[in-house]
C-alpha cells in the first residue's frame, strides 16, 4: 500500500439525472430517464420510453451504392486482424464475452478503507473512487 488519497471519480447524486452520468437498468442498457420536455422535436416518439427497430424506416440496400463490396471487404480484413485465440481476462475472442465488475475489479465498499493502491478503483454509497497515491 502507499500514501495517498481516495479522489471521487463521479459524484452519486448525478448517476441516472439529466446532464449527470448514465446508468444501466437491469437489461443492461442506458437509462438516464432524462424527461421528454427536456428534449425538442421527438414529435410521435417524446411518448416512448425506448426506440424500436420498427420505428426507423428501412433503407433497401440497392440505395448504398457498393455496399454489398464494402462488406465483404470489410468482413476479409476485420479477420486478419485479431485472432480468436487472443484471450480477455482468460477468456478467448472466439465468442462474444461478457466483463463483469470482477474481470475490472471495482469491489463496492460501505465506507473507504485507510488506504489502497495507486489505480485502485472502489464503488463506495454510490461513488466511484480511485486511489491517487
Amino acid at each position: 500500500m502507499s500514501e495517498g488519497a481516495w479522489i471521487p471519480m463521479t459524484d452519486g447524486e448525478m448517476l441516472g439525472t439529466a446532464n449527470g452520468v448514465a446508468t444501466l437498468d437491469a437489461n443492461s442498457k442506458v437509462a438516464q430517464n432524462i424527461p421528454n420536455s427536456k428534449v425538442e422535436g421527438l414529435g410521435s416518439l417524446a411518448l416512448k420510453n425506448s426506440l424500436e427497430a420498427t420505428d426507423i424506416p428501412e433503407l433497401p440496400n440497392s440505395k448504398i451504392p457498393g455496399l454489398t463490396t464494402a462488406i465483404s471487404e470489410l468482413t476479409t480484413d476485420l479477420a486478419s486482424k485479431v485472432s480468436n485465440t487472443l484471450q480477455i481476462n482468460g477468456r478467448p475472442l472466439s465468442e462474444n464475452i461478457t466483463l463483469t465488475t470482477e474481470d475490472v475489479r471495482v469491489a463496492n465498499k460501505t465506507s473507504l478503507p485507510a488506504t489502497g493502491q495507486p489505480g485502485q478503483i472502489i464503488s463506495c454509497n454510490g461513488t466511484l473512487y480511485i486511489w491517487k497515491g
